[in-house]
């Protein structure tokens, strides 16, 4: 508005315009913290049949209200919490709740009481979708009563924390603002009462001292380094949402991971097979081998040729010549039959699938009823956690290929070889298998027992090659790693062992169930030291994160289903998969891995540490700057009330070494050892810390003590002569700044003197400008500067 008043329209449009860009990005950030709740809209069907007045018709989903009676079948998406009246071989896939990729089936019935977790049989949830069967419910709830409303409105409520950068840049704007007003004000008193000089000159000067004291081309600068690092994650699979997370990702000290998928490559494969009667090996080309090291051939082993036909009776998965489709484990049990000279399809051909038992998350297994017509029997096929299995079983298949009753020292043995495949980091999946009548045309629960126990399958999630050593450098960077995974206890044990995540035979995991029993004191306590956590609910993971960062932790927390996205939202930086996130997840989270692998975590927290250096030395060299400019014009005025720079002067000054130039330090390539070598920031350090005050005062000093040195030594040779020599100095030695900036720790020569090629660029092209103003005629008039012969410019 005053420069405006004094004709200084440029200035005041140039503020305007910051001003309006400032407000936008602010939207902005508004604007996509609200998209996690229309990515819950999205989940919802648009169309439903419902039953009213006694005919069916299609209404909006949006238009259901409570009493609806509502017809769903097979592909349908659930568009409000539904009691069910009646069911028919209903199955639904509640993974965007639970997680699970597992289908469970649903039904009228109910019991009393539920474990932690489980929903009830005769509820289907809005956001679920029907897999299998048809149903006819009651609505009741809608909208934001469901359960799937009830997270988003949990998330509305999570109020997005300001970030260390945000808190940072506020406390140095708020030191700057005062500092650069103290001493414009001083300027304004100086010389219009103590030097004589008048009203509008000294007045117009003390506006130009303030926009010179300020750091306009901080934002576009530290803009510029957010977004220049967003790109590089880019290219290492993590896309940021957000360029507050980039730096976000500088300060976090904790890291809260998945297992699977994660850690490890979700690529299972089978690798060992007990059948009861012998153990066999799978190598990595998939060829089977007994103990003894010898190739064997399924015919002649009836138990082993039983437990593969049945994995391929129970696999809903599909290998085609276009691709894998269908659960990681049900493709590795396909995978491993192919080599071993199977075809399911073939299989299928002689076989007869009448009824299925879908897997659910309460029993632990699946089954399905096969109709042989070659040997014209049916037969039930059970698979699932292999102690369930085995407990449902009542008989063994012994050395000599009988029938046998199962002994309690055959239970023992076979819970000890489970255990000791599940220490070693394998999946273990159980297996039998019973023989029916012909009377029995279906199956259900009860038909599950008195099985026979065909073996157990060891399979394998290897870990990532890299993630070894991603976490060392994450240890050597001061980074705690956090597991929780939905995971057994000892197969978790077992993975953050072989990945360097713990070493010592003494740690522990804690389960759900256990840390259910703790408060929050005694769970902090037990987090200070524990690393690993498995069978852990979505909702100790919102917990855990929270007093994680009640404890001064920056933590960043890695997810991928609608359940975890309160948790995601909390973290201070929420990274979802790009693989096999959800919507909801993404939207909830700063940063997405495509590729869903920790090592793109660690890259982009070490890319994030380089922003917020880059950032650092971007703040320091302006605050640099401009401190020398108004500390020259303050002792100019103290001590001889002549100015060494006219307003426009300092105008065009600003714009030669705040503009392009310093957007260049961006661009200064990543110093893997300091960055590993440093722990993480503290939330108290200030971007302006007592580190760089002895480099300040030393380049403030040199500044400001040539700049007056220069004008009174060439000040008898006229105002405009001794202005040009002391502009020189000022802006030349800036540019010298800039280039000590670019590593705070080593020197220009170690680092390589053109490795920055932009910013070698950019100080050229600068250097240029300057010469120009200084020797054409038409600049000179505007600037009030004299050319410069080839000594003075040796001793500028």
């Amino acid at each position: 508005f005053i420069s405006w008043i004094f004709d200084k329209k440029i200035d005041a449009i140039v503020i305007l315009v910051i001003i309006f860009l400032n407000a936008l990005f602010g939207f902005f950030q508004s604007w996509k913290a609200e998209r996690t709740l229309e990515a819950l809209k999205k989940m919802v069907s648009d169309e439903v049949v419902v039953l009213r007045n006694g005919k069916e018709r299609k209404i909006l989903a949006e238009d259901l209200v409570l009493g609806d009676i509502v017809i769903l079948s097979a592909g349908d998406k659930v568009p409000a919490d539904i009691r069910i009246l009646k069911a028919s071989s209903l199955s639904v896939d509640e993974s965007s709740l639970t997680g699970e990729s597992v289908l469970v089936e649903k039904n009228e019935k109910t019991k009393q009481s539920l474990d932690e977790g489980e929903y009830p049989q005769n509820m289907i949830f809005m956001g679920t979708v029907i897999v299998r069967g048809e149903c006819r419910g009651v609505v009741v709830q809608t909208g934001k009563d469901t359960l799937l409303g009830s997270i988003a409105e949990q998330i509305r409520k999570i109020k997005p924390q300001k970030s260390f950068f945000e808190k940072s840049i506020e406390n140095l704007v708020i030191k700057l603002g005062i500092g650069t007003f103290i001493i414009a004000t001083l300027i304004f008193l100086v010389g219009f009462f103590v030097n004589g000089l008048e009203f509008f000159q000294i007045f117009m000067f003390s506006i130009a001292v303030l926009v010179a004291g300020v750091p306009v081309g901080l934002p576009a600068a530290l803009t510029a380094v957010l977004a220049i690092s967003a790109n590089k994650m880019a290219k290492r699979n993590a896309i940021v949402r957000g360029l507050s997370a980039v730096e976000s990702l500088g300060v976090v000290d904790v890291i809260c991971t998945d297992k699977t998928g994660t850690l490890t490559k979700n690529e299972l494969s089978v690798k060992r097979i007990y059948t009861g009667d012998e153990l066999f090996y799978v190598d990595d080309k998939g060829d089977l081998f007994n103990e003894n090291q010898m190739e064997v051939a399924l015919k002649f082993h009836r138990n082993l040729n039983n437990l593969i036909l049945g994995s391929l009776f129970l696999s809903d998965a599909n290998i085609t010549s276009e691709g894998e489709i269908g659960d990681p484990l049900e493709l590795a049990f396909e995978r491993a039959a192919k080599n071993f000279g199977i075809s399911k399809s073939k299989v299928l051909e002689k076989n007869l699938i009448l009824d299925k038992i879908p897997f659910d998350n309460k029993y632990k297994y699946k089954a399905v009823l096969v109709d042989d017509e070659s040997s014209r029997s049916y037969k039930l096929f059970v698979s699932g956690a292999f102690e369930v299995v085995l407990e449902r079983s009542s008989f063994i298949v012994s050395k000599k290929g009988e029938k046998k009753k199962i002994s309690d020292l055959d239970r023992e043995e076979l819970l000890t070889l489970g255990s000791s495949f599940s220490s070693e980091a394998f999946k273990v999946v159980g297996f039998a298998y019973k023989e029916l009548s012909q009377d029995d045309n279906g199956i259900d629960h009860s038909d599950l027992n008195d099985l026979v126990f065909l073996g157990l399958v060891a399979l394998e999630d290897p870990p990532r090659e890299e993630v070894y050593d991603s976490i060392a450098k994450c240890k050597l960077a001061g980074i705690r790693i956090v597991m929780m995974t939905g995971d057994h206890k000892e197969t978790a044990l077992a993975i953050a062992k072989r990945v360097g995540l713990i070493s010592s035979k003494k740690e522990v995991a804690l389960t759900e169930k256990e840390l259910s029993n703790l408060s929050d004191a005694e769970l902090l306590k037990q987090l200070k030291k524990v690393n690993v956590f498995a069978r852990i609910t979505p909702k100790t993971k919102f917990r855990i994160v929270s007093l994680l960062q009640k404890n001064g932790n920056r933590v960043a927390m890695t997810g991928d289903g609608v359940n975890d996205a309160l948790a995601l939202k909390q973290a201070d930086v929420g990274v979802a998969m790009g693989k096999r996130g959800t919507a909801v997840a993404k939207e909830a989270s700063k940063i997405v891995l495509m590729d869903d692998n920790f090592t793109s975590i660690v890259e982009a927290v070490l890319e994030g540490r380089n922003a917020f250096y880059n950032i650092q030395k971007t703040t320091f060299y302006l605050v640099i700057t401009n401190l020398a400019e108004m500390v020259t014009l303050f002792f100019a005025m103290l001590f001889g009330g002549r100015l060494p720079f006219s307003t426009i002067q300092i105008l065009w000054l600003n714009l030669i070494t705040d503009g392009i130039p310093v957007m260049t330090l961006s661009l200064e390539k990543k110093q893997q050892k300091e960055l590993i070598s440093k722990k993480p920031k503290d939330y108290s350090e200030n971007i302006l810390n007592k580190e760089i005050f002895p480099l300040a005062f030393f380049s403030v000093f040199i500044m400001v003590f040539f700049t007056l040195l220069l004008f009174k030594l060439y000040l008898p040779q006229g105002i405009d002569k001794a202005r040009t020599m002391a502009f020189s100095f000022m802006a030349i030695s800036q540019f010298f700044n800039l280039i000590n900036m670019r590593s705070l720790t080593q020197s220009v020569f170690k680092i390589g003197f053109f490795s920055n090629k932009v910013l070698s660029f950019a100080l050229f092209f600068s250097f240029a400008l300057q010469i120009l103003i200084i020797h054409v005629s038409f600049f000179q008039n505007i600037f009030g500067f004299v050319s410069l012969n080839i000594k003075e410019w040796v001793l500028v």
